[in-house]
């Protein structure tokens, strides 16, 4: 794993990242993305697919533009 301030990068053995391709953007919310990550990481992992995802978890809620005392949106 390779990380970044603002993301980590993982990049199996052997494995190439090419300039240009296709990516899966996943969505979450603030009190799942730990169970996504995980859940997400073991299949790309086995799959030896890489991967990068927000280093802290205080970037996603920035980037939602959600606080801890906002209420829930719907």
């Amino acid at each position: 794993m390779i990380r970044e301030s603002e993301w980590t990068h993982t990049l199996p053995p052997g494995v190439e990242m090419p300039r240009q391709g296709w990516k899966v953007h996943l969505s979450t919310v603030p009190d799942e993305d730990r169970l996504l990550l995980a859940r997400a990481s073991a299949l790309l992992f086995a799959a030896e697919i890489p991967f990068k995802f927000l280093t802290y978890p205080a970037r996603l809620r920035a980037r939602l533009n959600i606080w801890p005392s906002s209420p829930t949106r719907s």
